[in-house]
């Protein structure tokens, strides 16, 4: 398989090509202008030049062409060619290495007869790159000379392009030494820059995607960089704490229906039995006098009741969902409850506060298997906490669902025991004080009625216990 080249290089390579490509464009363009600038200056030169020449011959001492060598000689190198023509046209004098234009010097000449000052020709060839073409280039100029020098007449003169061909080829390899230098300073700032802000906030995402395909769905992604890898994290972790979440109520279904199936199995291989040895227990008792006989049936009446107890709670387990889920007012509920709880002698010491309105909206619940969760809730905040500690209850309107806590003030719970909390059969109570089964029951209730139950919980800063229960709409029916 074709490997692809990593974001890295990818944003180098990006990266420095387009500084080179945008210094070089803009460098030969301006590199460009300067040409025509010093072009036009060069021009503006030759005019005055030809200006100054035509009054230093209107000079009584220099009215002789003999005298047009000695005149032209300061102008130095760049003039290559030079000639003279009178009032007719006709060839009065030209230096050695007069160049074959005859056609240019002919036009010029007879735009000079015609209009006033220098008239000159510029040739250049039109190149982007200093320092490729051959030719340099060259101005030809033509000027009316005064009526005093041969009654007249007109001089052409022929300048090189060499020089300023020459100061365009420094500039030139000025130029690339800047784009060069320039060029990789703002790559390597640029590089550096984006492997800050784009590469290494990819690589992480990267990472934690790779974490979590693996299938550690507690991968939290560093939500940094540009906003839109930041929010790209952002659901990334969204997406990672639904899964995770999914998951657990995966794994907890599939143990609750573990349990349900071996539920259903106890009652029917244990139960009958079981009823029959409790019965003659119980007649075997009934018959002892008192002894040690009779003392050894009482203890074993006594485990016998207790096994019953717990078929009877796999059995509510198991037990299939009665499909009678209406309209309940939350706030009578949580009264009566209270109140029946308020009769037993376990709650004596402890307070009960209930906040909870009497507008709620109904609920959509089996109003028995209601009071079931409810009771086992206060139950298990009672046995967290200490004589004269208080156990809040409260209900408030979020909507579409009503949130009823149940809080404690008690030791509170570790991380380890909350991600237990539902499990079937777990219980962090004495042996014998409990079966974990009651959470789990709660737990399925509520799920069945499309709520849902949370817990929030910190060792020695007691718990609290949020259902999540459906408000019951005009539309919506019994379940059947």
């Amino acid at each position: 398989m074709r490997r692809v080249a990593g974001l890295h290089a990818e944003i180098t390579l990006t990266t420095a090509l387009l500084v080179a490509a945008a210094l070089l464009f803009g460098g030969l363009l301006l590199l460009r202008l300067t040409e025509q600038e010093l072009l036009d200056q060069r021009s503006r030169g030759v005019r005055e030049t030809l200006q100054v020449l035509a009054g230093a011959l209107a000079l009584p001492d220099n009215q002789s062409p003999e005298r047009l060598p000695q005149l032209l000689a300061p102008l130095g190198e760049d003039l290559l060619a030079w000639q003279f023509y009178d009032t007719h046209s006709t060839l009065i004098a030209s230096s050695q290495s007069a160049p074959d234009l005859a056609i240019d010097a002919a036009r010029l000449v007879r735009q000079a007869r015609v209009q006033y000052g220098p008239q000159l020709s510029v040739s250049r060839p039109r190149v982007w790159l200093p320092g490729v073409e051959d030719n340099p280039g060259s101005i030809s100029a033509a000027i009316s000379l005064p009526k005093g020098f041969q009654s007249g007449g007109v001089l052409w003169v022929f300048f090189s392009l060499e020089p300023l061909q020459q100061q365009l080829a420094r500039a030139h390899r000025l130029l690339l030494l800047y784009v060069l230098l320039y060029g990789v300073v703002l790559t390597v700032f640029g590089v550096v820059s984006l492997r800050r802000n784009v590469v290494r906030p990819v690589q992480r995402l990267q990472q934690a995607i790779g974490q979590v395909a693996a299938g550690d769905l507690e991968t939290v992604a560093a939500e940094t960089g540009p906003r839109e890898l930041a929010e790209l994290a952002t659901s990334l972790n969204v997406m990672t704490r639904a899964l995770l979440t999914g998951r657990e109520d995966l794994l907890r279904s599939e143990r609750m229906a573990s349990v349900g199936h071996l539920s259903a199995g106890m009652a029917h291989e244990i139960g009958n039995p079981l009823a029959a040895i409790i019965g003659y227990l119980e007649l075997l008792k009934s018959e002892l006098p008192e002894g040690r006989q009779h003392e050894i049936v009482t203890h074993s009446l006594h485990e016998a009741t207790r096994i019953d107890r717990l078929v009877r709670d796999l059995l509510d387990y198991a037990a299939p969902d009665e499909g009678l889920d209406v309209p309940v007012d939350l706030a009578p509920v949580v009264h009566d409850v209270v109140r029946l709880l308020g009769h037993q002698a376990a709650f004596a010491d402890y307070v009960i506060c209930i906040d909870c309105p009497a507008t709620l909206p109904p609920v959509s619940i089996n109003p028995y298997k209601l009071q079931q969760v409810l009771i086992n809730l206060i139950s298990n905040a009672r046995d967290a906490c200490r004589a004269g500690q208080t156990i809040a209850i409260s209900a408030i309107d979020a909507g579409d669902m009503i949130l009823f806590r149940i809080q404690d003030q008690g030791a509170g719970m570790s991380p380890a025991t909350r991600a237990q909390l539902f499990d079937p059969f777990f219980t962090t109570k004495a042996q014998g004080a409990g079966r974990g089964l009651g959470l789990t029951v709660c737990h399925r209730i509520i799920s069945e009625a499309g709520g849902r139950i949370d817990v929030d919980s910190q060792l020695e800063a007691g718990s609290i216990f949020t259902l999540q229960l459906p408000i019951s709409r005009p539309d919506q029916g019994t379940k059947a």
